[in-house]
């Protein structure tokens, strides 16, 4: 599903231990979290009762969090990247270690919540398809006569989008989440 490939180096969870691992190493660092958001979409398109197009993406971007020691305290340097492997997340781990650096302290500094993986930590990305939608196909044809008998018109998309985010703190947190859900929209004229 990613755009980084589905090499093992690559896995959402391999990114994010590579992350914490690079923030261990970083001097001052207080303490590190990677969000790992894997996502696609499948998507059908339909005007004047015929298919328009369809399709299938997919993405992943990178959130990492990066508390530093600062004089008068720790601050936090956050950022955001697409398509970051496990090959690249030290140099997003060190552009935030220095933004981090760069902050006035953080009045409201805290340590990471300590905790545990979650059971289902090793599990891969959820993944989306034209499989999803092929029953919405299959109907469409039905409702394109239907409305072509009628006089009418029918605009419309629907879509699947699945998001499986993995995140990871230096107090040992290893959680993954899935979000899932269609969407429909069609319009008559």
């Amino acid at each position: 599903m990613s755009g980084v490939g589905e090499t093992s180096g690559d896995r959402p969870q391999e990114v994010v231990e590579r992350g914490l691992e690079a923030a261990q190493r970083l001097a001052g660092c207080r303490g590190c979290a990677v969000l790992v958001e894997q996502r696609g979409t499948a998507n059908l398109r339909w005007a004047m009762n015929g298919l328009t197009t369809n399709g299938v993406t997919s993405g992943r971007s990178v959130t990492v969090v990066v508390a530093a020691e600062v004089t008068g305290g720790v601050s936090a340097g956050v950022l955001t990247r697409p398509e970051v492997g496990a090959d690249d997340i030290g140099d997003l781990i060190a552009d935030a270690h220095a933004v981090a650096r760069a902050a006035a302290p953080a009045e409201d500094a805290a340590a990471f919540v300590a905790g545990d993986a979650a059971g289902d930590w090793g599990k891969p990305a959820e993944q989306t398809g034209p499989r999803v939608l092929a029953e919405v196909s299959r109907g469409l044809g039905q409702v394109f006569a239907a409305c072509e008998a009628d006089g009418m018109e029918w605009f419309g998309y629907a879509a699947h989008a699945v998001r499986t985010a993995y995140l990871g703190t230096s107090g040992g947190i290893r959680l993954r989440i899935t979000f899932c859900g269609p969407r429909l929209s069609s319009p008559f004229r």
